[in-house]
């Protein structure tokens, strides 16, 4: 079991925001070969909304509170080199924005998701790995508007999205010599959708592998379908009809060489170079905007190149020193959540029975908010640094971090003779008893002028997108 808090009064006032999550997994071996497990993830956040900068502060501030929780079973098997599990999971939560100014009030919005992950793993040769499953997902939800009189309150009810999306994949170890080993990889996925059309995703890869260095080349296919927002947004922007229905899912193609390499036990480097090529991004907009009538449509595409390399180092037999690097170069100016430069620096390590970890990270200059799904609204312009993830105005910033953490259980372990020598098993948890020792835990963090919306680490998709203040809210 795990808890987590955080809490932070924001860079400006009404910009205060409070994480607190629970996580929790018991599980119960059957027998050699069979182990059911129970999970269970709520979490419970409260942000503050500072609105625009260049306004002046409301009476009352609005607020965005989100309530989540998970509860999953797994069934696990192993069976020598055959392994496999299913999993059945539900979740249900809510996002409230609340007390927006007049007319728009207080938005309530609840989801709803469910569906299985089905994996099995086995060798059916020497050297070859067959991986197949099928995962299994069904989401909705509905809106609740309680607008400030005289507008009138409403609600929207969202449709069943469903997404069937069997898997296989194949990879094969081949020995070149007493210092070399070749793995070739390839595998597919096949998506299909309740309301929109079936999508398949390959992917490809080649591994040269030896002890210190391993040279390495894949190529894969992303696939993300329009959410819950789109039926939404039709829903409040009548001429936009049922054209959300026309849409085609948005594509990610993604290429990527690198290598790692360990000149001795205590050291890796790695390096890769990528590109990523986005199609079909879907927006909506009005004639001339897009082509008559209003309507969703995908045009959106663009394409990133980039670089990312990692060191770590050990230092002794107690502590590890870690660095990486990460430069990007898109084909569009200013896009969105998509920091050239970033740089992470960390340690880690045991000081008797406490562990101890210290990291630091660096953002350049973010856009954010600046490329919308409105179609009319894709010019970006520059405002003084307002990173609140409601603020009608495109903004940049940096950002800076520095944390240090600890952990503390108690920690048993007992050694046992089994069929094939000695084992060691250990537990964490429980009371303090013979044999045992204790670990720590405790952290602090320090943001630079202004915190990252949550989808800063990562380009723009309909999760992270700006849209209109109703249907924001109501995405959950």
């Amino acid at each position: 079991m795990a808890q987590g808090y955080a809490r932070s009064d924001g860079h400006r006032s009404h910009a205060d925001g409070e994480l607190k999550n629970l996580m929790a997994r018991v599980g119960l071996r059957l027998d050699a070969h069979w182990r059911l497990e129970a999970g269970l993830v709520q979490v419970d956040n409260r942000a503050g909304d500072p609105g625009d900068e260049r306004l002046a502060s409301p009476a009352v501030a609005p607020r965005y509170d989100t309530e989540a929780t998970l509860l999953s079973s797994t069934l696990r098997h192993a069976h020598g080199d055959w392994q496999g599990e299913l999993r059945l999971y539900r979740s249900r939560g809510e996002g409230n924005w609340l007390d927006q100014p007049a007319p728009d009030g207080d938005t309530y919005s609840d989801f709803r998701l469910s569906g299985l992950r089905w994996q099995e793993r086995f060798s059916p040769w020497s050297g070859g790995e067959l991986l197949a499953g099928i995962d299994l997902d069904r989401m909705s939800g509905e809106a609740r508007f309680a607008r400030v009189a005289p507008a009138p309150a409403s609600r929207f009810e969202a449709p069943d999205f469903r997404i069937d999306s069997p898997y296989l994949a194949l990879s094969q170890r081949m020995a070149l010599d007493e210092d070399w080993l070749l793995q070739p990889s390839a595998g597919v996925r096949h998506y299909r959708h309740s309301d929109f059309g079936s999508e398949t995703a390959p992917q490809a890869g080649l591994a040269l592998i030896s002890k210190r260095l391993t040279l390495f080349a894949n190529a894969s296919r992303g696939v993300n379908y329009p959410g819950l927002e789109t039926p939404l947004l039709a829903s409040l922007i009548p001429p936009l009809g049922q054209s959300w229905k026309q849409l085609d899912a948005e594509r990610l193609d993604h290429a990527e060489v690198g290598f790692k390499f360990s000149p001795d036990a205590a050291t890796q480097l790695d390096l890769s170079l990528f590109q990523d090529e986005v199609k079909n991004r879907y927006v909506f907009g009005f004639p001339p905007e897009v082509p008559p009538p209003p309507q969703f449509i995908n045009l959106g595409a663009y394409r990133m190149h980039g670089v990312e390399l990692s060191l770590r180092q050990a230092l002794g037999t107690d502590w590890t020193l870690f660095a990486g690097l990460t430069l990007l170069d898109p084909s569009i100016d200013h896009l969105p959540y998509s920091p050239r430069r970033s740089a992470t620096l960390g340690l880690n390590g045991q000081l008797g029975g406490l562990r101890l970890a210290f990291d630091a990270q660096y953002q350049s200059e973010v856009w954010a908010l600046n490329r919308a799904r409105r179609q009319a609204r894709s010019t970006p312009s520059r405002w003084p640094a307002s990173p609140s993830p409601t603020s009608a105005s495109p903004t940049r910033w940096r950002r800076w971090a520095a944390r240090a953490s600890c952990s503390s259980t108690w920690r048993t372990c007992s050694t046992a003779a089994t069929a094939t020598g000695r084992a060691t098993r250990c537990r964490d948890g429980g009371a303090a008893g013979p044999g045992g020792r204790l670990l720590a835990s405790c952290s602090a963090r320090r943001l630079g002028p202004a915190s990252a919306p949550a989808c800063a680490a990562r380009p723009p998709g309909p999760a992270c997108d700006h849209l209109p203040q109703e249907a924001t809210a109501a995405m959950g």
